[in-house]
């Protein structure tokens, strides 16, 4: 059965006339890889840049390195990771809630005043007291919530009341706290507690992930443009030789003019064909103008001065193979960066539901309370008796509160799992794009390696035909006209043969982006 005809069969065989119809026609009754596909000379040579641009030293530029280039010095890449680190300090200072947290205090009082009572002293008597108080504590949460609390603290006290126990009385003490929600702001769910920094580590797990898409996008786009740069300096080359065949064939109009075999007439159809030619070259130009800036903007500042052209060194290879689509398919569900993000959203969203339900429970503290205290007139009697553990005390306590409306607890718990049920369902939507994606990136993989060899066999016999008409020119059968018209139909041919082939390798890039695979393959570790 014979096989449709592709859109560039198609406007090859109106370019090329009946001549090329039936050759046609009888390669589309071919297996599409019926031989393997060779760069022709054209195409195999590096690319180089015209004159007329060539102002300065170009900056010569393996794909590799426009890429490694890109990675270091995009500014879409450098914002990215200010981004992750920003977040990365966050989680570290998220984790500072649960460091421990040391407090020390001191206070020193006097105060000259009468008795406040009969015991104490006369009426008319000043008496004078002193006070000297050092507090050393320290405090630590830990992951479950608890906080615990160590104090030290020491006073000395001085007073010339009657009352006085002493003239100077040391006063040491010792105090371990304990407080546990026991309900709410626990409900021995770990989570509850330790919710900010739960959250802080998933928002730098995915800054990380964000890096990685930037990095995967810049790294696709470079080698886009990397390759619409070669393509618009092969092109002016194909357009060169265009130029020169249209100069030799008014030189040879000319010379058969002279010689009375053609008519003076017939100059203007070569005239207006080089003029065109001249035009071609122009719009060349500026294509390669174009493509230099586009391709220096995404590199990053640094990498090259405006005025400084870019030299690619590299040509379109072709490459074929089969791919597998459903290795392909379970390769993309692994490693898409997109497909991660929403594993993470979906241990957020269940997170806030936690967090969210357990606002709902009443509040329960326990609190515990451990003491020992010293008292002497010296501090080394002091600090002895408070060795002894003899004046010791403890308390244990319940603390209960609640709102039993319950309006704003129920409201956050609602909006939370709306939210869980939302990243459930982006995850589904996202698993479907995807394997659209990936269907959609192999079949523009299949096509445009059917076109390579479409626009090659379709530029062969453009050659071929051109060689034709020149001969049938020679011997006076042809015209000018006929003449330049397979000269454009071969530089129109070249031009698809090369378009297709940087369409290939853009069709390889976008399929190793669509199953995750892009940065691995280049090498490129993202650090998380």
């Amino acid at each position: 059965m014979r096989a449709n005809l592709s859109p560039v069969l198609f406007v090859a065989i109106l370019l090329l006339g009946p001549s090329a119809s039936s050759a046609a026609e009888a390669a589309s009754d071919q297996p599409a890889h019926a031989s393997e596909y060779t760069l022709p000379d054209y195409i195999r040579e590096p690319p180089v840049l015209p004159p007329e641009l060539d102002a300065g030293e170009p900056l010569p530029l393996l794909l590799r390195d426009a890429v490694l280039m890109a990675v270091e010095g995009n500014l879409g890449i450098r914002l990215e990771r200010y981004s992750q680190a920003s977040r990365a300090a966050g989680l570290m200072a998220s984790r500072g809630a649960f460091e421990p947290r040391l407090s020390l205090s001191y206070n020193h009082g006097d105060s000259r005043s009468p008795p406040s009572s009969s015991l104490d002293g006369d009426a008319d008597d000043l008496f004078l007291t002193g006070s000297d108080s050092l507090q050393v504590g320290l405090y630590q949460l830990l992951p479950t919530g608890t906080q615990l609390g160590l104090t030290f603290s020491s006073a000395r006290t001085t007073s010339s009341l009657g009352t006085a126990v002493e003239p100077l009385l040391v006063r040491e003490s010792l105090r371990l706290s304990l407080r546990q929600s026991l309900l709410k702001g626990f409900a021995f769910d770990i989570r509850v507690p330790g919710a900010a920094l739960l959250r802080a580590r998933m928002s730098s797990e995915q800054s990380a992930l964000e890096l990685r898409l930037r990095m995967a996008a810049t790294v696709r786009r470079v080698e886009d443009l990397y390759w619409d740069l070669v393509l618009a300096l092969k092109g002016w080359e194909v357009q060169a030789g265009s130029l020169q065949l249209a100069e030799e064939q008014l030189h040879l109009t000319r010379r058969q003019i002279d010689s009375g075999v053609l008519p003076p007439s017939d100059l203007i159809q070569a005239e207006s064909t080089l003029a065109q030619r001249q035009l071609a070259m122009v719009r060349s130009k500026a294509a390669i103008g174009a493509a230099v800036d586009q391709l220096r903007r995404i590199l990053g500042p640094g990498t090259s001065e405006w005025g400084q052209g870019i030299l690619p060194l590299e040509v379109p290879s072709f490459q074929e193979g089969e791919v597998d689509m459903s290795a392909a398919l379970d390769t993309a569900q692994s490693l898409r960066p997109e497909l991660l993000q929403t594993q993470i959203e979906m241990k957020q969203a269940k997170l806030d539901v936690a967090v969210a339900g357990n606002s709902l429970l009443p509040q329960l503290d326990l609190d515990l309370a451990l003491g020992v205290v010293g008292q002497d007139s010296t501090e080394a009697a002091a600090l002895e008796q408070l060795g002894s553990f003899e004046a010791r005390a403890w308390s244990a306590g319940l603390e209960f509160s609640w709102t039993p409306a319950l309006r704003a607890g129920l409201g956050g718990l609602r909006q939370a799992q709306a939210a869980q049920r939302s990243a459930v369902t982006r995850q589904l939507q996202l698993r479907a794009d995807i394997e659209v994606e990936v269907r959609s990136a192999q079949r523009a993989l299949q096509t445009a390696a059917l076109q390579v060899h479409a626009a090659a066999r379709f530029r062969d016999l453009a050659e071929r035909s051109l060689e034709v008409e020149q001969r049938r020119f020679l011997d006076g059968i042809s015209s000018n006209f006929l003449v330049a018209q397979r000269q454009s139909d071969l530089a129109g041919s070249r031009l698809a043969e090369l378009s297709a082939l940087v369409a290939h390798r853009k069709a390889r890039t976008a399929w190793e982006l669509a199953t995750g695979q892009l940065l691995e393959r280049r090498g490129i570790v993202v650090d998380s």
